[in-house]
């Protein structure tokens, strides 16, 4: 009977799922990965988020590991290379958690605008000023969005519904217009940034760009 490691916490569905479906499951969480590394042979599937780290140790030591699930969009914490060398499958849900994601981001740049959190901290102390924390509000505002998938397309509605002009960055996008990236930090109010960890996008807003910029910018960054 196949064996599974869950690694990571996460809702009991995916376990459940493989109950269902004659697989045994072990959930362990909180692993170090001498740990992971003695007990990893025994399986043959594997399941993290994103605490696991799935390093070459890991890898080398699964001798009967055929698939790693990633409960999740990234795969930065898995050595997806080094799993392919060795036959190993390397799975991800790429549309999970958009939904969640996506409203996290824009919860982020509403409390930004609007100043939330200082004025809640205002409040505790028992001050009652509301000149310091009016905020802007983003009918007047211009939003950047980097990455044009699925989340993205989502971000740019929201902001859209609220009346923002929206600016889009994406070099793979072609049925919108769009700007490059300094460009759109430069005419941006706000700038959110919903793109994968690649070597073309890692360090994309470094401190060349942020010194270049004649105005300020706020940042929002819920990718990786």
């Amino acid at each position: 009977m196949p064996k599974v490691l869950i690694s990571d916490s996460m809702s009991n569905v995916a376990q459940k799922i493989f109950e269902k479906n004659n697989i045994t499951v072990d959930v362990k969480t909180g692993l170090s990965e001498e740990e992971i590394i003695k007990i990893i042979p025994e399986y043959d599937g594997m399941v993290v988020r994103s605490a696991t780290k799935v390093t070459k140790n890991i890898i080398s030591a699964a001798k009967n590991l055929k698939v790693i699930g990633r409960a999740g969009a990234g795969v930065d914490n898995i050595d997806v290379p080094f799993a392919k060398e060795n036959n190993m499958i390397v799975m991800n849900t790429p549309g999970g958690n958009a939904n969640a994601t996506a409203e996290h981001a824009f919860a982020l740049m509403m409390s930004l605008l609007r100043n939330i959190p200082s004025a809640f901290d205002s409040v505790k102390k028992g001050e009652w000023s509301w000149q310091p924390f009016v905020g802007r509000q983003m009918n007047f505002l211009t939003v950047g969005v980097v990455g044009y998938g699925r989340l993205g397309r989502m971000m740019a509605r929201y902001c859209s519904s609220f009346g923002s002009k929206v600016l889009v960055c994406d070099p793979y996008c072609h049925w919108v217009n769009k700007v490059g990236l300094k460009e759109l930090f430069d005419k941006s109010d706000i700038v959110s940034l919903h793109v994968h960890v690649t070597d073309e996008t890692r360090h994309m807003v470094d401190e060349k760009l942020l010194n270049s910029l004649e105005t300020p910018v706020y940042l929002i960054n819920t990718s990786r």
